[in-house]
């Protein structure tokens, strides 16, 4: 299993289990490059549906959903490893609903 580093918390529902943590295994460069091509390839709106999607899920755990600006942090640095420039517009609704209003690196649609 992998995890990111804000998913750790999952190890606490797996702890009557023999799971053992170790480092992250090296990436060569050539593997980390055609990664890089395909991610190239894929829509910016697939992207971004990603990104939304990302947002909404770790926002509803109460393991990570209540600091919200490390929150967007995480989130904007998910955006850059799927390649985006930015992150997408989010409707004002839907940042209020979210408890996101006026986080740092939230961008409202206009």
């Amino acid at each position: 299993m992998v995890l990111a580093p804000w998913e750790v918390h999952i190890l606490e529902d797996l702890k009557d289990l023999p799971v053992e943590r170790s480092s992250a295994p090296h990436v060569d460069q050539d593997a980390k490059s055609k990664m890089e091509e395909s991610m190239a390839k894929i829509d910016v709106s697939v992207k971004e549906a990603a990104y939304h999607a990302w947002l909404g899920y770790y926002n509803s755990l109460s393991e990570i959903g209540r600091d919200k600006t490390s929150l967007v942090e995480r989130a904007n640095q998910f955006c850059e490893s799927i390649g985006l420039d930015k992150p997408p517009a989010l409707f004002r609704k839907t940042v209020v609903k979210m408890g996101l209003k006026d986080i740092p690196g939230i961008r409202i649609r206009k």
